[in-house]
């Protein structure tokens, strides 16, 4: 079977042979600190194992949600950014249950990128900025995070040309957010 030029151009993923990078650092004698996947390295609570095998007896968890999900999971998201951030989010509008980031993250690159557009990517950046960004036939433009600019990306030394074509501009970091908010205007496109 032939695959399709999307699939055939996809880059290899990231994390897909970091096991055994680390394991040959390790043979080589270095002491590796392991910031890669980030899985969990203590079991799940009790608590939460019991729950999670009564909801499995529950008839009701035996098929498919709405379209647009569970309201009531909605619900319990929004309550919980409101308790933990003080953020109001409407439960039908700005909350989209995902597997993951990564899923998340990709899916908004294709939603606003196209052949030809840019992506502005700190350096170093989250593999799915990548990946999410060529799928489409974006380009990434890398904006390097270091000490000089306290890991900030500087956005004056961005190409005019590049920012013409600037579509997206992945954070990486909270900090990095509150601080270039005020600069939006400086990257939205037409």
């Amino acid at each position: 079977m032939r695959l399709s030029k999307l699939i055939a151009n996809l880059p290899p993923y990231h994390f897909a042979n970091a096991k055994q990078r680390i394991l040959d650092r390790q043979a080589a004698g270095v002491d590796v600190i392991s910031l890669s996947m980030g899985d969990p390295d203590l079991p799940a609570p009790e608590s939460v194992i019991e729950r999670l095998c009564t909801s499995l007896q529950d008839v009701q968890n035996h098929h498919y949600p709405e379209y647009r999900g569970m309201r009531v999971l909605h619900e319990a998201i929004a309550e919980w950014f409101a308790q933990r951030f003080g953020v109001q989010l409407t439960p039908e509008h700005d909350i989209l249950p995902l597997l993951g980031s990564k899923e998340g993250l990709a899916y908004a690159a294709t939603a606003v990128l196209d052949a030809g557009d840019i992506a502005l990517v700190p350096d170093p950046y989250y593999p799915v900025y990548i990946s999410g960004t060529t799928t489409p036939g974006a380009e990434p433009y890398l904006l390097p995070l270091n000490e000089e600019n306290h890991y900030l990306p500087d956005l004056d030394k961005i190409p005019a040309e590049v920012v013409a074509r600037a579509r997206v501009l992945w954070l990486n970091y909270p900090i990095i957010l509150l601080r270039l908010v005020p600069m939006v205007p400086f990257l939205s496109g037409p």
